[in-house]
Parts: structure tokens; C-alpha cells; sequence
């Protein structure tokens, strides 16, 4: 039996008033119905944040993998090699061999 401002998802009941849900949703009276749905929202926002910080985590792995690459081609590569910039042709970055 489900009374009011319980909802039953799965095989877990939650008191929205123990859980103190009603204030966090900003209403007073909610329905079983409109309850589940606000829990649902919440529960898929979090997941998608989640998953969405494991997507920056393992970008910036890479970012930082690809960084350490270019630096150990560019400051060992036997070739004399320069980064400039493009708007005034100043030198940003010589490699050894440059000098």
C-alpha cells in the first residue's frame, strides 16, 4: 500500500517528507506520479553529469599525454625547429639545435 507522498520505484519506497524532497522540488503537494518523475529527472541529471565529468577526465588525460609528445618531438628532434607566433613573427619556443 502506497500512502500519500510515498512513491514506490522498483522494489524501493521513498517518504518524499523523511527525505525531505518536498522542499528540495519547491511544492507542496505532489502526486506519486509527479514525484517518481522529479526523482527519475534528478537520478539521469546526475548521471549525465557524471558521465560527462569522466569525458573532461579522459580528455585532459589525453591533453596532457599529446602535450608531453610534442614537447619531447620538438625539444630532441636533431632538426633546428622554432614555434612562432603569426600576427607579429615573434619566436615563442626554439629547440636546442635552433640555438
Amino acid at each position: 500500500m502506497i500512502v500519500e507522498n510515498e512513491v514506490l520505484i522498483g522494489s524501493v519506497r521513498i517518504d518524499a517528507d523523511s527525505c525531505g524532497l518536498q522542499l528540495a522540488l519547491g511544492v507542496r503537494q505532489k502526486s506519486p506520479q509527479q514525484l517518481a518523475h522529479a526523482l527519475t529527472k534528478k537520478w539521469w541529471l546526475n548521471l549525465r553529469s557524471e558521465l560527462h565529468l569522466a569525458e573532461l577526465a579522459q580528455a585532459n588525460t589525453s591533453l596532457v599525454f599529446s602535450e608531453e609528445r610534442f614537447s619531447k618531438a620538438f625539444n630532441q628532434n636533431p632538426v633546428p625547429s622554432a614555434l612562432q607566433s603569426f600576427p607579429d613573427q615573434r619566436f615563442v619556443d626554439v629547440n636546442e639545435r635552433f640555438v
